[in-house]
């Protein structure tokens, strides 16, 4: 089970009582075993309604328009638009001697957080409009105005992925 942006008060408290009870009765259910517990800090992550209007929608317009694959233009808008990961890995033969050399990128926009991605998602959009000439549709206004809210202590309970208000 996932318990995702739980807010904890600056003393230290789970805020909303509903969820430390759910937790408790969610650890009640591995009696007599050990458990892995994780607790991290919460990471905005973007939606799959993000990554449609990305890929259905704006990469779609600028395909039409040039003419190459949406996972071409995806390619070439990472390497213009995130910061480079490279970095080499080096495989040694210990029978032969050779050394092979292998330059990777380990850029991708699945590593990005729900603002990043919006940012990400925004400088395409500026390149096909300034670039290309080509105007995108905005995205719903109420669906990022609500991205960007800050949600009240109430609505932060999560379980599985599930938000109480609807994101």
């Amino acid at each position: 089970m996932t318990f995702r942006a739980v807010f904890v008060t600056g003393a230290g408290v789970i805020a909303n009582p509903d969820v430390l009870l759910d937790l408790q009765e969610a650890i009640r259910t591995f009696r007599g075993q050990h458990i892995d517990l994780t607790v991290e800090a919460h990471r905005d992550r973007r939606s799959e309604q993000a990554n449609r209007y990305l890929w259905g929608h704006v990469y779609r317009e600028i395909a039409a328009y040039t003419g190459h694959t949406v996972d071409d233009i995806h390619d070439a808008m990472v390497e213009r638009f995130l910061p480079s990961e490279r970095k080499r890995v080096e495989f040694f033969n210990r029978t032969s001697g050779e050394v092979l050399e292998l330059d990777i990128d380990r850029r991708r926009t699945s590593k990005l957080s729900g603002q990043a991605f919006f940012d990400f998602v925004d400088a395409v959009r500026l390149f096909a409009s300034e670039f290309l000439s080509i105007e995108t549709e905005d995205p719903d206004p109420e669906y990022w105005r609500a991205r960007l809210a800050r949600p009240r202590a109430a609505d932060l309970r999560l379980h599985d992925g599930e938000s109480s208000h609807g994101e």
